[in-house]
């Protein structure tokens, strides 16, 4: 089978990146024949960039021309689109059906419900434009980068194509990434039928699972520092009881979490770090702590923990307690609460080695039922093979 993958990508690096390559390489190495189409918003530098772009963001002529010469030298069975804005546009889309090649694409956020994508304002759960043909909602509040202006552009961007049946018309099959994310897109304005969009999660590559008697008593936190990851609620915890915490990355909040670790010996920053390093630290951890306040897609820090057999703590909210499996429900915590957060490390903690394995099996258990490669591509064979139909 030939697979075109079009990707739009972000100004900085992020998960829906490391997908793309995942699955890029997952289908090579199962002998299909498989071309990337990137886009990339690193061209909008200037003002004058973000200004000329706005128009193209309804229809851009030059990445339609793009898309077409692409397909009609490779010759696509299929193309798997993963993001489109702001530069590729809804035009990638239309191009493909003009030339009668199936569309697929995986729904990583909730942008075309909410401007920011995360159905989150001021560090709460916001769903005010769910319904809303237009979000006029997004716009009242800034929702995109704080900035009316810039809602606004986008918010008329997406109405115009739901006006325009664009999101029906054009896309063969979406894949959404849990059962939770698919009940809000069919349960919204969007209007999409529910036997359009079909599940499929991520997956990440098996690790070498450590025994218990070789972790370290410590709890680790991965991911960007910003508030909607609740790097602060995992830093409150770990003062609370004095449990030692690892946390790896970066981001805005970056200087007040050296702070903490300056003035606290057992909380330990280390940056941003390889993926080589991410693994050995989550090999060697009690567990993966993950107070993230939003309704994330499919968190890859999670999959790569159960990869490693790491059990995880995390914020209760469906999303990530559906990626789980109601195998982990002892191990969530109410968003926000760190106090919370703390008895669950504490109980964690607590546990007997013997205990400590059996729950470190069942996380490796889970990966390999749920989210293992080879699982993937049989998921994602089925779902190519049924719009070439």
């Amino acid at each position: 089978m030939r697979i075109l993958i079009l990707h739009n990508q972000y100004k900085q690096h992020g998960g829906e990146d490391t997908v793309v390559e995942s699955e890029k390489t997952l289908l090579q190495t199962q002998g299909h024949e498989v071309e990337a189409l990137f886009f990339s918003n690193q061209i909008l530098a200037s003002f004058w960039d973000k200004v000329r772009i706005v128009p193209k963001m309804f229809y851009n002529r030059q990445a339609a021309q793009e898309v077409r010469q692409k397909i009609q030298r490779f010759q696509p069975d299929v193309l798997h689109v993963h993001n489109i804005f702001n530069v590729a546009s809804p035009a990638v889309l239309i191009e493909a059906q003009k030339l009668n090649v199936p569309v697929v694409m995986t729904l990583h956020n909730y942008r075309l419900l909410c401007l920011n994508g995360l159905f989150l304002r001021k560090n709460h759960i916001c769903e005010l434009c769910r319904y809303q043909m237009l979000a006029l909602s997004g716009i009242k509040y800034g929702c995109l980068g704080n900035s009316r202006l810039k809602s606004a552009q986008l918010a008329i961007v997406i109405a115009w194509h739901r006006y325009a049946h664009t999101w029906q018309k054009y896309v063969n099959k979406y894949i959404a990434l849990t059962n939770f994310a698919k009940q809000i897109f069919v349960n919204s304005s969007l209007q999409i039928p529910e036997n359009q969009i079909i599940v499929k999660p991520n997956f990440v590559p098996a690790q070498p699972r450590l025994p218990a008697k070789e972790r370290q008593n410590y709890f680790l936190f991965v991911g960007r520092l910003s508030p909607e990851k609740g790097v602060l609620t995992a830093i409150e915890a770990s003062l609370q009881t004095q449990i030692p915490l690892h946390i790896i990355g970066e981001g805005e909040l970056q200087s007040k979490v050296e702070q903490f670790a300056q003035k606290h010996d057992f909380i330990r920053y280390f940056g941003a770090k390889p993926k080589a390093e991410v693994i050995a630290q989550m090999q060697h951890a009690l567990a993966l702590v993950f107070p993230s306040i939003w309704y994330e897609g499919m968190p890859m820090t999670i999959l790569e923990a159960l990869s490693c057999g790491t059990p995880v703590i995390a914020s209760n909210l469906e999303s990530i307690a559906e990626v789980l499996t109601p195998l982990f429900k002892d191990y969530l915590f109410a968003p926000h609460q760190a106090q919370e957060l703390a008895q669950k490390m504490l109980f964690l903690q607590n546990q007997t080695a013997q205990l400590q394995e059996q729950i470190s099996q069942t996380a490796y258990e889970v990966y390999q039922k749920h989210y293992s490669a080879q699982k993937n591509y049989e998921q994602l064979l089925a779902i190519y093979q049924e719009v070439q139909k």
